[in-house]
């Protein structure tokens, strides 16, 4: 019910591995390290993106339609479509390599687990626009594009005092994730109007750079494509002005046991 009757199977494989290197006898003298593991994987993730029976066109009926008209002197209401389906809609499919360490140190009082990754999203699903039809609709969802993620995870955990009546750790998360949309619509151009570039990141604000504003009267003035400051600016004029997404995320908690 999920997805179109054209796309609703899909086949993701996987595999892994992993090496314990602390179990080597290259290894055995070096004593402050308990455990290291190097772990590599590859595989294929389906994602579900759609509410159930989203593929499918939907018709406003009666008044919700908000399309009258009179015949023989009498109010009737028409039917009107309200959202155009797409029965070629499926599986977002995201193939990915996952590689990493994983190590204990100090006698146990440190763990870091360091993962990066490669990824690539194919048959994203977007809200395309399409040309205004007579029931009003104007966009459609549609399976395409590509968008590439890469970068990488730190997770650390330390035990800094461990005595009989008290006990401090820390933990540290660290992540960093850059994207690219390599593919749009399959014919190499931007979809400005929903903030969508070809080989820039997701999340792009796209817009005019005001340079300033006269304390006088608010007027804003604006850069123009030339590096010049204008005040009514064209619409060639606008720019990724920046992004939503975050640079990164770090988070550090400290734990604190007494007894």
């Amino acid at each position: 019910s999920v997805f179109g009757a054209d796309r609703r199977g899909g086949n993701f494989p996987a595999f892994g591995a992993a090496w314990t290197i602390s179990n080597e006898k290259f290894m055995k003298g070096i004593n402050w390290i308990d455990m290291l593991k190097g772990k590599l994987s590859w595989g294929k993730n389906g994602a579900q993106t759609l509410s159930p029976y989203g593929t499918l066109s939907t018709v406003s009926l009666a008044k919700d339609g908000g399309m009258a008209y009179y015949l023989d002197g009498n109010l009737n209401w028409a039917q009107k479509i309200s959202k155009l389906g797409n029965p070629e809609l499926g599986w977002q499919t995201t193939t990915s390599w996952n590689g990493g360490f994983e190590g204990d140190f100090l006698k146990g009082r440190i763990h870091i687990d360091l993962n990066a990754y490669y990824s690539k999203t194919t048959d994203q699903i977007f809200n395309r626009n399409i040309p205004v039809m007579g029931s009003g609709v104007t966009n459609q969802k549609a399976t395409m594009g590509q968008v590439d993620n890469y970068g990488f995870e730190i997770n650390a955990s330390s035990v800094n005092i461990k005595k009989k009546n008290f006990r401090w750790t820390s933990d540290l998360t660290f992540t960093l994730n850059r994207n690219e949309l390599v593919d749009l619509y399959g014919d190499g151009q931007d979809d400005i109007t929903s903030s969508l570039f070809l080989g820039k990141s997701l999340g792009a604000i796209y817009g005019y750079e005001v340079s300033r504003i006269n304390p006088e009267n608010g007027t804003p003035f604006f850069i123009n494509k030339e590096g010049k400051e204008v005040e009514t600016p064209s619409a060639d004029d606008r720019k990724i002005l920046g992004y939503t997404m975050e640079n990164f995320r770090m988070n550090l908690a400290n734990t604190l046991v007494f007894v």
